[in-house]
């Protein structure tokens, strides 16, 4: 950017803050959000080519506080350029910038990493924070950008002043909301301190900002507290803890993805469960270098963090697999560190066969037959004496049949559940027990059941057990919580919720691990509850190393919400088991405390040419239906690999339905990573005999296991030709509608009583309701007033058996398109006041996938672009 200051007479606005959104052509190219320095009045020229014959030429005259953008052809756009924050509407919500944690305590010579969060409800496409530190208590060492806004125009640290500007944006959609880091900054703690602040600038210099459309959205700002205390003396390696006492109930595992692939057949084959790879050699922690000089975009290279399996005592962090028939023998994989020459290998006092040492990290053994069926502890032992225990680490069943996970693991007394089994060798007319009760059960696959929960269970915990027909079972003890609707508040999640950013992490890169906590129950919002993550082992004495602490501020009675992210960069490629603790500190007290711990197992890449990751274009089911009355559907889907690529190798699709006693949607069937050349289009797909509104999502993968950072999500109404609904639940059906069509939804009873919702986009109107009793046909007809999508819900007033009949006109077909046709109600039952499913629930986009298959990177030849980038002068 040049200026010229030449004129006196001139206002002085050397140091306007200029913010530049939305002009085309640059719109799609780089710059949503520039800091620079002009004067009124000035002249600026920005060229931009991109595979074009000539370069596009722009003009950009400052007036007053308007931009003028004109084109090569004259053609002019004024936008706005530093407006004022607008109040926030209906349809925009302001921003909030905050130190995260907003108090942290270190000790002198220590470093330690804060976030810069932003937290809002509506888009934003641009962010500038500056901040004040004390350079005499504290020195920056290390930038590291956030991946939400993803184009850095300022990034830079002054560790004489103390000051650091930020400033980042993002091009096109979908833009962040919700909570999100923008940066993370570490510091080395200087001197003790009893409190050192962090905050915001506020000179007209270095204002802090949120934009949208050209538009700012910050409402306010909370500064940090950073409190340094003396080094003090070095603290001792811990040992391992003594052995626990082995319980008869033990929590249930981590309830995984399913990985049931179906293709083009109904009953798909499953795919084999992979044997771990040796953990990663860790390598020495390299002595911080000296804070670097900064650059615009710098590649942290300071501080870095010790390696992921630091140490050399004795602990277990996991073993694969964790389970076995007791008919024949099983290989096990055991993966921890300081292990011995020569270890002994124990269960609940039962030796293990063939113990070898891979290394110090890794062992294997065999687990002999004819152990009883149950839920054995694991001691292991070094000939040194040394030993540790790793609790409720191996099931023993019987006659080949596995239980890996009970999906979803908890329920409200009073409601009815379906239950989603995944395991294997699950024969034609297996049967399940829950309290010596069987119940009705319906086999998807051999490696996938599901069963109905009756609202009859009370309060408790239960085994599930799986017997086939021709003998042989297994057990899942504890796999299922009752929790009273009334009194109960619990916090749990599953591993599969245990979610990365980027979804392919990759050895010395930074990436950031959430958990999605899910409540069940509770009266009053709980304003922050904290998520401890670790790696190795849940807890430090076992051998884990601390991550950091998400948190969730706040969390409301019967929700889900994502965790802020702490920031995990691991050292070297290989299988890394990670963990999270719900309420580390025990401030919440819950229904259930057996389940706030969840874990998952994930592997790192090693670093590639191509880390670009790529975008699903486009995705549909039965080429944009709303409603199907078939299981298979036909998907369609493309993708793409922005240059520089690998090119398109694989694609996944993920099936999803709501389940009202989790709460949530719950991922109930997975393809597997499939060729994309082969399944991208006319792909066949059995859903789930499941009525109402189903979810798909479409995932893609490159050549170099880079996984799409969003999915593509498309959803079809299921109607069969009849269904039943339990007491006290709903069938949910979404259509979209444009003002003036009209919608005629009849509902006719079967069996029970169902009743009929209707809700509208307009989430302050009531509902169109027909709740008629018994035998009685409930109808409702109404004419759209506002484009939108339409909930319809068939509730249980009692159980039920119905059918639904939904049609949609292109105009209203009577005089009566305003007035609702809702029959004589039924003024003895009380309606519903709110949808039982919220008209914004969706599948989140984060989700847990399975490894990419990784092939060579495919040559590729990047298109020239030329970008002639503002001069910020001072």
């Amino acid at each position: 950017m040049m200026t010229s200051d030449s004129d006196p007479s001139r206002p002085d606005f050397r140091k306007a803050r200029m913010s530049i959104l939305r002009f085309q052509p640059l719109c799609n190219a780089l710059i949503r959000l520039v800091l620079g320095t002009v004067l009124l009045g000035s002249t600026v020229a920005i060229s931009y080519a991109e595979g074009r014959e000539a370069a596009d030429s722009l003009q950009l005259a400052l007036s007053g506080f308007r931009l003028l953008v004109d084109d090569v052809n004259g053609h002019g756009s004024i936008y706005c350029c530093g407006q004022p924050k607008r109040a926030a509407d209906a349809t925009t919500t302001a921003v909030t910038l905050a130190i995260s944690p907003t108090l942290t305590t270190m000790k002198v010579g220590e470093h330690a990493t804060i976030a810069i969060a932003v937290s809002t409800s509506t888009s934003v496409d641009g962010v500038a924070a500056h901040v004040d530190f004390d350079p005499t208590a504290l020195q920056v060492t290390e930038i590291t950008v956030g991946t939400v806004l993803p184009q850095v125009l300022q990034n830079k640290f002054d560790n004489t002043r103390g000051e650091i500007d930020f400033t980042a944006g993002k091009l096109t959609a979908p833009f962040p909301a919700g909570n999100f880091e923008l940066v993370y900054i570490t510091f080395l703690a200087m001197d003790e301190r009893a409190g050192t602040t962090l905050v915001f600038a506020e000179s007209p210099l270095r204002n802090s900002d949120a934009t949208f459309g050209g538009v700012s959205i910050l409402d306010g700002v909370k500064d940090g507290t950073i409190v340094i205390e003396s080094a003090g003396e070095p603290t001792n390696t811990p040992t391992p803890t003594a052995s626990p006492t082995h319980t008869a109930s033990p929590t249930s595992t981590a309830s995984p993805t399913p990985t049931a692939s179906p293709t083009h057949t109904a009953s798909p084959t499953p795919t084999a469960t992979p044997t771990p790879t040796a953990s990663p050699t860790p390598t020495a922690s390299p002595t911080p270098t000296a804070s670097p000089t900064p650059t615009a975009s710098p590649t942290p290279t300071a501080s870095p963090t010790p390696t992921d399996n630091p140490g050399s005592y004795l602990r277990v962090s996991s073993i694969s697999p964790t389970q076995g028939d007791n008919a024949t023998v099983t290989s096990i994989v055991v993966l921890g560190a300081g292990f011995q020459e020569a270890p002994t290998l124990q269960l609940d006092g039962f030796a293990l066969d063939n113990v070898n040492r891979i290394n110090d990290q890794q062992l294997t053994a065999v687990v002999p037959p004819g152990l009883p069926v149950g839920v054995y502890d694991m001691l292991v032992t070094n000939p040194d004496g040394d030993s540790v225990v790793l609790p409720d680490a191996f099931i023993v069943t019987g006659s080949g049949i596995f239980i890996n996970s009970v999906v979803p693991a908890q329920g409200l007394a009073g409601f009815e559940v379906t239950l989603n089994l995944y395991g294997s060798n699950f024969a034609q007319g297996a049967t399940v027990k829950i309290a010596d009760v069987t119940l009705p059960t319906t086999r998807i696959s051999e490696s996938y059941l599901r069963i109905t929960v009756p609202d009859t269970l009370i309060v408790g915990t239960y085994d599930v057990s799986v017997m086939n027909p021709g003998g042989g079972g297994a057990i899942a003890f504890g796999a299922y919580t009752v929790l009273d609707l009334e009194t109960s508040d619990d916090l749990y999640a599953v591993g599969s919720q245990i979610w990365t950013d980027p979804n392919s992490l990759r050895a010395n890169t930074a990436g950031q691990v959430r958990l999605t906590v899910t409540r069940q129950g509770g009266k009053q919002p709980l304003p922050e509850i904290n998520v401890q993550f670790l790696v190795n082992a849940s807890n430090i004495e076992s051998g884990g190393r601390l991550l950091g602490r998400g948190s969730i501020t706040p969390l409301w009675p019967r929700s889900s919400a994502n965790t802020t992210s702490v920031v995990w960069t691991p050292t070297l490629p290989g299988v890394y088991t990670l963990y999270a603790v719900i309420d580390p500190d025990n401030l919440v007290p819950e229904s259930l405390e057996s389940n706030n711990v969840v874990s998952r197992t994930l592997t790192v890449l090693p670093q590639a040419a191509d880390q670009i990751a790529p975008r699903v274009d486009r995705f549909t089911i039965n080429n944009g239906a709303e409603s199907t009355s078939a299981l298979r559907v036909q998907l369609d889907m493309e993708a793409s690999d922005p240059t520089p690529g690998s090119g398109i190798q694989s694609l996944l699709y993920q099936e999803f339905e709501f389940s009202q006693a989790a709460n949530q949607w719950v991922p109930v069937r997975n393809s597997g990573w499939l060729d994309y050349t082969n399944s991208y289009t006319n792909f066949d797909w059995d859903m789930l005999a499941s009525p109402g509104i189903k979810y798909l999502q479409a995932w893609a993968a490159d050549r170099s296991g880079n996984i799409s950072t969003f999915p593509f999500k498309a959803g079809i109404n299921y109607i069969p030709p009849s269904d039943r609904v339990g007491r006290n639940l709903a069938h949910s059906y979404r259509y979209s509608l444009q003002a003036g069509e009209e919608m005629a939804v009849t509902v006719t009873p079967i069996s029970g009583d169902p009743d009929l919702y209707v809700w509208t986009p307009n989430l302050n109107a009531p509902p169109y309701v027909s709740n008629l009793s018994g035998a009685a046909v409930d109808a409702v007809t109404f004419s759209a007033d506002a484009n939108g999508e339409y909930q319809i819900e068939v509730y249980g007033y009692s159980a039920a058996e119905y059918q639904i009949t939904v049609q949609v006109n292109a105009t209203a077909t009577s005089a009566q398109s305003s007035t609702p046709n809702t029959g004589d109600a039924n003024l003895n039952k009380a309606p519903l006041t709110e949808p039982v499913l919220s008209r914004s629930s969706v599948p989140s986009d984060q989700q847990v996938l399975p490894p990419v298959p990784v092939q060579a990177e495919a040559p590729s030849t990047p298109t020239a672009r030329n970008l002639y980038l503002p001069t910020i002068t001072r």
